[in-house]
């Protein structure tokens, strides 16, 4: 089969995607087109410091998922509808030269998403039994470049980069969100919100703690990579 490429904008990934280190990963997954794409204007998201993260605090999962496509239903299945549609997020980790930021296990990433850019800063994780809890700041940027460049004038430069696309899904009055994740390592669901919350939703999804991932995008990739015996670089889409 030959290849395709990433799709500009909001459009859905090809029907196979390739993740690339060093060089070309073998890894291939089927993807059904999920939605009809429309514009980035279209974007509607919630308040998720609200809704997932409050007191400034992040709890999450991740899960491993073997289909996008069945999971998406699962989820409206569940009760849960659309609260942002399926679009392409870019992230780009920076830290100084010595990764001084990385040595505390802390954390600064610049996203773009849709229309939107995002400064985000994380925390250490903090201790927890099942889920991934650390401190989490975020604020909305009227220009990701201009701010990248800011970066660099202080003396940061990026570190990673890594993309998926997202859907994120909620339910009146929960205090919590899923994120149907499609990366280039595979489709992933993130539960993020209240402890109780995030059992009882992967319970309701057929889940239970043994499924729980607490490791980064980042930690996933390079152990994708360190699996094949190839060197990481950025988790990316073909272009």
């Amino acid at each position: 089969m030959g290849k395709l490429v990433r799709p500009e904008g909001l459009e859905p990934p090809a029907l196979w995607f390739e993740a690339r280190c060093s060089i070309q990963l073998s890894y291939r997954r089927t993807v059904p087109p999920l939605y009809s794409p429309r514009p980035a204007t279209a974007l509607v998201t919630i308040n998720r410091m609200s809704a997932a993260n409050p007191n400034n605090h992040e709890r999450e999962v991740k899960i491993l998922i073997a289909s996008a496509a069945l999971s998406r239903a699962a989820i409206l299945a569940a009760g849960f509808t659309e609260s942002t549609p399926r679009h392409l997020e870019s992230n780009t980790v920076f830290d100084t030269p010595d990764q001084s930021i990385r040595a505390r296990g802390e954390l600064l990433r610049l996203r773009t998403a849709g229309p939107r850019s995002i400064l985000t800063f994380k925390g250490p994780t903090l201790a927890s039994a099942r889920h991934k809890l650390r401190e989490e700041l975020e604020v909305d940027l009227g220009s990701a470049s201009t701010f990248a460049q800011i970066l660099s004038k202080l003396g940061l430069q990026p570190l990673f980069v890594y993309e998926k696309y997202r859907t994120e899904f909620a339910a009146p009055n929960q205090p919590g969100i899923i994120m149907l994740d499609e990366t280039p390592i595979g489709p992933f669901l993130e539960l993020e919100g209240a402890e109780d919350w995030i059992d009882a939703t992967a319970s309701l999804l057929g889940f239970t703690s043994a499924h729980y991932i607490t490791a980064s995008y980042g930690q996933l990739y390079r152990d994708e990579c360190s699996k094949r015996g190839i060197d990481p670089a950025n988790m990316v889409f073909p272009q």
